[in-house]
């Protein structure tokens, strides 16, 4: 790739994987001999989580040799959504939330869980060496060509977004009617009481995002002049400026972590400067958003009263504990595992317009989560959401969640190597279409995810072995006139 890497050399941090996958599974093997002998109350403490967390980031920075990495970046945001509310509320920095309680056997056993997630994660990250990762040999000659595909696969993904975009406007009434909707109305639409409609709207916010990533990536491997950046940054803001008015803040959020990221390893190192100027816009708009969704008035209230201070945000998104914690008390109390059926559905739903808006069918962990729990408050204010920990839980118990997060661990870990260390256009393509689905994966479930990857990975694996047909049938078309002009020549 022609991007300059701020990469330090594998050898020089990273010491023998058995070393770093030999501390981490000890720690989850105390984890999981805790979760069966009953003693869940050794992981509720402050202390433990912090520790946890950092062996295992400290174990994926050992891999890779640095430390702003799309594991890393995982590994944070499962913290921040999980433990962003629980670690101020137990080292009293705030109130404990009624609906939210971090002490007795469930915020036990909700504690533990997360600790056996993050491990996994940073165990089968631990696993993914460079040396280990196959891939083709990628001549010098040919990286623009696949550097041009990727570009354009991003180009085809953005373009038919907007066009679900305008489709969805034009069908409800023009964009003043966009104004008037709610928080509460989209999650209706989305879900419970949906319409056809809808499914234009979603499109757009499934795959605008992937597409917006995708197109930037391929401007900086193509290193494309400043006046395409700007304009990439300008249709970027207008079509996420919408989804701010409406109350959601997470593609926002999720599309500018993944462009400081791929800015970082592919354009310049990130500064202070820069950082800085992100942090301070998350405490703005945050809060700001917050205020004007339709949250649970005891969260508006516990959240209103921070103002605006860098504790705000992370408490807010931090709230998706309640979730992990609801999904482990509805299943203490006997109600039965899903068995799998939210993956059954996730693939069912890869076909296009073959999901199902009936109120009666299975519309996800957070509306099954929320129809268990508190079926009132999903008629008034929404789905609560839902937890990326807690799925497996909820499908096949406490041993899916190991190996579930094991398995993603060292996928994640083997696409980043083949990006980082061995420059792979296409691995780093990958990875650009699974930053935001997996972000948003975090508190929610895999159905809308699998299906923001899936189709964009076949999107740009056809274009490139278009793109390598072409190229041959060129080569060849040229090989072979050229020998027709030389049988032309020794003929004269």
């Amino acid at each position: 790739m022609t991007a300059k890497r701020h990469v330090a050399p594998m050898n020089q941090y990273a010491p023998p994987i058995p070393g770093r996958a030999v501390i981490l599974s000890v720690a989850l093997a105390i984890n999981i001999a805790t979760y069966y002998l009953g003693a869940h109350a050794l992981w509720s403490s402050a202390f433990v989580v912090v520790a946890e967390l950092s062996i295992a980031s400290i174990a994926i920075f050992f891999t890779f040799g640095q430390w702003l990495t799309w594991c890393n970046l995982f590994l944070w945001l499962m913290a921040l959504f999980h433990v962003g509310y629980y670690l101020p509320a137990k080292l009293g920095v705030i109130d404990e939330y009624v609906h939210a309680p971090i002490s007795g056997p469930i915020a036990n056993t909700t504690l533990l869980l997360f600790g056996a997630a993050v491990l996994s994660f940073a165990l089968g990250c631990s696993f993914a060496r460079p040396e280990q990762v196959s891939r083709r040999a990628i001549g010098a000659q040919c990286e623009p060509d696949i550097a041009k595909t990727v570009l354009y696969c991003g180009l085809i993904l953005a373009a038919l977004s907007i066009v679900c975009a305008m489709m969805f406007i034009m069908q409800i009434g023009g964009p003043a009617a966009i104004l008037h909707f709610t928080y509460l109305d989209f999650f209706n639409m989305f879900t419970i009481g949906g319409t056809e409609n809808s499914r234009y709207a979603l499109t757009f916010l499934e795959y605008y995002p992937d597409g917006s990533l995708l197109v930037y990536f391929g401007l900086a491997a193509l290193k494309a002049p400043r006046y395409c950046f700007r304009i990439w940054l300008v249709s970027t803001m207008c079509a996420v400026t919408s989804t701010l008015l409406l109350g959601s803040r997470g593609t926002t959020i999720l599309l500018l972590l993944g462009w400081a990221y791929l800015r970082h390893q592919m354009v310049a190192r990130l500064n202070l400067k820069i950082l800085g100027i992100m942090a301070v816009a998350l405490v703005i708009i945050i809060p700001w958003v917050a205020s004007h969704r339709n949250e649970h008035d005891y969260d508006k209230t516990a959240i209103s009263d921070m103002q605006l201070t860098p504790l705000v945000p992370v408490v807010e998104m931090g709230l998706t504990y309640r979730c992990l914690y609801a999904m482990v008390e509805v299943l203490s109390d006997g109600t039965q595992p899903l068995n799998g059926r939210s993956y059954y559905e996730a693939i069912r739903r890869l076909v296009p317009f073959s999901g199902s808006n009936d109120p009666d069918s299975f519309l996800g962990t957070s509306v099954w989560l929320n129809r268990i729990a508190d079926p009132a408050d999903l008629a008034h204010n929404g789905s609560f959401g839902s937890s990326g920990i807690g799925e497996p839980y909820a499908n096949f118990g406490y041993p899916a969640v190991v190996v579930f997060f094991v398995l993603i661990g060292w996928g994640f870990s083997a696409l980043e190597t083949s990006f980082l260390k061995r420059d792979s256009i296409m691995a780093g393509a990958m990875v650009t279409l699974i930053i935001i689905p997996m972000g948003f994966f975090v508190r929610g479930d895999i159905t809308s995810p699998i299906r923001s990857i899936v189709w964009p990975w076949l999107l740009l694996l056809f274009l490139k072995k278009r793109a390598s047909f072409v190229q041959l049938l060129s080569r060849s078309y040229v090989h072979g006139h050229r020998e027709h002009l030389a049988i032309r020549q020794n003929a004269k």
